[in-house]
């Protein structure tokens, strides 16, 4: 039998906002937290808690939430819930799973009929369903295919080879344990949000360093290119700073320790020295200037750089608008890619 593992990332007892890239379990605890998977990633398992949560599915990403309680969101803009190409499945009689074969967006829901378990809200493409209306779609399209096995779905590539629908139990039991052992006071919300991975590595458990930088590396092989962030470009970073690049330093680690202290931008649309020109207050605070937009400053109507207007993106993007997105992250994320106009 498979043992299916994955790196743990624990979030406060507070309102936090956590992103994972993939190949692990996020612990959103007590608050009302919004987790997301970043594009291009998988095998995230989102476990909201006990608060009122958001799950937000990145572009091309396969998420999996195990809730707890409290009024619970997705936010899926690849999946349509009446398209063509979105198809939907049970696994085993108690879990649900969505994709849409055209965007590759995936959402899997764990024990998605128990009231302790629920997903209350979901925004797929666009627009709001309620529970009711997604288990009303469900049984009555012609994308249902039905209920599957987890044997099944290994085979597609949606789960890593050789997991058993005991591992899953398995895995599923060891999460609500690991949540519910949690002390009451973890590290600020703070170091939660917009830290990507270097909140991962300050805060991974029983691992030497040597093991924290080989996981690192395994997951975001900056080398070959991906970004580990939306809103950090790695390549535009290593082009930007050809002494990084040469020294051949990781350009997240480099940014998050020193290149946002020395006024270095994390991508072409976020110009870290301009947004504290304009924003003395953030300055005079010494607050990471990209924490700052991304938990308040779009939400204030400030903007990331004079090339992008926060409000004025919102206005020529209603629909971006209505679901509470950063504005900035959806251009980075989808905008961009669906030829959105800035405003």
């Amino acid at each position: 039998m498979a043992t299916l593992t994955f790196p743990e990332k624990f979030a406060t007892q507070g309102d936090d906002n956590v992103r994972t890239g993939g190949y692990q379990v996020v612990y959103g605890l007590s608050g009302d937290d919004t987790l997301r998977a970043d594009a291009d990633s998988e095998y995230s398992f989102l476990a909201g808690g006990a608060g009122n949560d958001t799950y937000v599915a990145g572009r091309d990403s396969a998420i999996t939430m195990v809730d707890s309680g409290g009024f619970d969101t997705v936010v899926a803009d690849g999946i349509g819930l009446y398209s063509n190409n979105t198809y939907a499945r049970t696994v085993e009689g108690r879990h649900l799973l969505l994709q849409n074969t055209l965007t590759d967006q995936q959402l899997a829901i764990t024990d998605w009929q128990d009231p302790a378990r629920q997903i209350e809200s979901f925004q797929l493409g666009g627009d709001t369903f309620s529970l009711a209306q997604i288990q009303s779609a469900v049984t009555s399209s012609s994308n249902f295919l039905g209920d599957v096995t987890v044997e099944q779905i290994v085979g597609e590539d949606l789960l890593p080879s050789g997991t058993s629908s005991d591992d899953l139990q398995a895995l599923l039991v060891n999460i609500e344990a690991r949540e519910a052992g949690q002390p009451s006071a973890q590290s600020a919300a703070s170091e939660v949000v917009g830290q990507g991975d270097a909140f991962f590595i300050s805060h991974e458990e029983d691992d030497t360093v040597n093991d924290i930088n080989d996981r690192y590396d395994d997951r975001y092989d900056w080398q070959e290119g991906p970004n580990s962030d939306d809103w950090f470009d790695s390549e535009g970073y290593l082009n930007r700073n050809p002494d990084v690049a040469a020294a051949r330093i990781d350009p997240l680690e480099h940014f998050m320790n020193y290149g946002i202290n020395e006024g270095r931008d994390p991508n072409d649309w976020f110009d870290v020295d301009w947004y504290l020109s304009q924003n003395t207050d953030v300055a005079n605070a010494g607050i990471n200037p990209v924490e700052h937009y991304s938990r308040y400053g779009w939400k204030e109507g400030r903007d990331p750089s004079a090339e992008f207007d926060t409000d004025a993106y919102l206005t020529a993007n209603p629909d971006v608008e209505a679901v509470g997105i950063n504005p900035l992250e959806h251009w980075l994320q989808y905008g961009q890619a669906e030829g959105r106009e800035l405003g």
